[in-house]
């Protein structure tokens, strides 16, 4: 294994660990290797998106719940209903 490929690999395990131990909701590993994709620019995604992101994941090791997606979701069909 390249040294590049185990120090990628090193970083990936550090992000995984941190992901599943910071509170907020539960991801999956798949959703957490998406994650660590789109913030390292490794799959399609403007560089809003990745600032997004990374501000929602430092709000959430922060301590922020964030809005729970059927609460929010609900919001949205008030604020925009016919």
């Amino acid at each position: 294994m390249s040294v590049a490929t185990q120090s990628e690999l090193s970083e990936f395990h550090q992000f995984m660990g941190t992901r599943l131990k910071s509170p907020g909701p539960n991801l999956t590993p798949e959703e957490i290797l998406e994650e660590w994709r789109l913030l390292r620019g490794d799959i399609a995604g403007s560089k809003r998106d990745r600032l997004a992101v990374q501000a929602a994941l430092l709000d959430m090791q922060q301590g922020d719940p964030g809005v729970d997606f059927d609460v929010h979701l609900r919001e949205l069909k008030q604020r925009f209903k016919p």
